[in-house]
């Protein structure tokens, strides 16, 4: 069955252990609120759909495989005390109130510029020339998981506005110039251009 999200963060947490398993990494992470977890469900972590496989109260276990590192940006970021999204799998009684996410990593772009002031919050990402096709107004992305609306394109960037409720509720707070985000983006585009391409 296809795991579905919706890009609405249910809360934050943080890695609190990483050791390296063969080419994987297995992770801890502690969530911020009581969320309810349970073995063999799927969560996102910052946009990437991982397999729960141990829950302690707070404190979930994942196993980050080989490919997971090379295709987010796992690969370069893993380490204690890194703050992430988080957002379970939709359940069939679940209200749908977001976007449609499958949580499916497109790749990792990088932050390029950042505006806070008073009244809102911008923020400029570089994707891939290879992903301006998808980078048209008002284009739906998910960025770390959140489903952010595309305000402004220049070339390969894209502009963001942030709303109130999601700076104080997900990690976008906390971002930097130059760092690594998840990139997923729309999933109809993707597959309308399957669909102009033959389904190939």
């Amino acid at each position: 069955m296809v795991k579905m999200f919706t890009g609405i963060i249910k809360t934050t947490g943080k890695i609190v252990d990483v050791k390296s398993e063969g080419k994987g990494k297995r992770t801890k992470i502690e969530c911020k609120d009581e969320i309810k977890l349970k073995e063999g469900d799927s969560i996102s972590i910052d946009g990437a759909c991982i397999t729960i496989e141990k829950v302690d109260g707070k404190i979930f276990e994942v196993f980050l495989s080989e490919e997971t590192l090379k295709t987010t940006k796992f690969g370069r970021i893993l380490r204690r005390g890194y703050p992430v999204n988080l957002e379970p799998a939709l359940k069939i009684e679940d209200r749908f109130g977001g976007n449609f996410v499958k949580a499916n990593v497109d790749g990792i772009g990088k932050i390029k510029k950042i505006l806070k002031n008073r009244e809102e919050m911008r923020i400029e990402i570089e994707f891939d020339k290879n992903f301006e096709k998808y980078l048209y107004q008002k284009a739906q992305i998910a960025i770390d998981g959140i489903s952010l609306t595309l305000f402004e394109r220049k070339g390969n960037r894209g502009i963001f506005k942030i709303i109130p409720y999601t700076y104080k509720n997900t990690t976008i707070s906390l971002k930097r110039k130059e760092e690594l985000v998840n990139v997923e983006f729309d999933i109809f585009a993707k597959i309308i251009e399957n669909l102009l391409k033959g389904g190939k």
